[in-house]
C-alpha cells in the first residue's frame, strides 16, 4: 500500500469520524434545546392561576357574589335555572332575557370578568345552596383567563 492511498484512507477516517462527531453533536444539542424549552414551559404553567382552582376576586365582586348568595336563599323555591358566565352573561340584553327566560324561573347570575375559577368559587361558596333540581348553564367563551394576569405575565 502506497503512502498516497494510506493518508487518503486517514482523511477518509477522519472525515467519517468528524461528521459523526458533528451528528451526535447537533442531536444533542436538538435534545438540550428541546429540555430547557420544555422546562420554559413547566416554569410559566407553575406560575399561572389552574382554571379548576376556586379562586375569589374580592372588593366589588365580593359584594355581588354576596348579593347572589342572599338572593339565592330568598327565592329558592322560585329559581328553576341558573345562568353563570362571565360579561356575555352579565350583560344579555334585557328585553331578550324577560322574553324568554325570567318568566321561566331562569336567573342571571352572570359577573363581568369572570373566569372558570370564580365560577368554581361561587358554586362552591353558596350560591346554589338551597336550590333543589335547578338547571345549571354556564355560557361563556374564551378561555377564562383574565387579562391582566397576562398584562403581567402571570401566564
Amino acid at each position: 500500500m502506497n503512502l498516497n492511498i494510506c493518508i487518503k484512507i486517514f482523511i477518509g477516517i477522519k472525515v467519517v469520524l468528524f461528521s459523526c462527531f458533528i451528528h451526535f453533536f447537533i442531536v444533542k444539542i436538538k435534545i438540550m434545546f428541546a429540555i430547557i424549552i420544555f422546562s420554559l414551559i413547566c416554569v410559566q404553567l407553575a406560575n399561572c392561576v389552574m382554571p379548576w382552582e376556586p379562586e375569589g376576586r374580592g372588593g366589588g365582586w365580593e359584594r355581588r357574589h354576596q348579593a347572589l348568595v342572599r338572593y339565592s336563599q330568598q327565592n329558592k323555591d322560585k329559581i328553576k335555572a341558573v345562568f353563570f358566565g362571565a360579561s356575555i352573561t352579565d350583560y344579555w340584553p334585557p328585553t331578550i332575557w324577560n322574553s324568554y327566560y325570567a318568566g321561566k324561573g331562569a336567573v342571571n347570575y352572570g359577573i363581568g370578568g369572570d373566569t372558570t375559577s370564580n365560577i368554581i368559587y361561587r358554586i362552591q361558596n353558596h350560591e346554589l345552596d338551597g336550590l333543589n333540581q335547578v338547571k345549571v348553564v354556564v355560557f361563556s367563551c374564551g378561555p377564562g383567563i383574565r387579562s391582566e394576569l397576562l398584562m403581567n405575565n402571570k401566564i
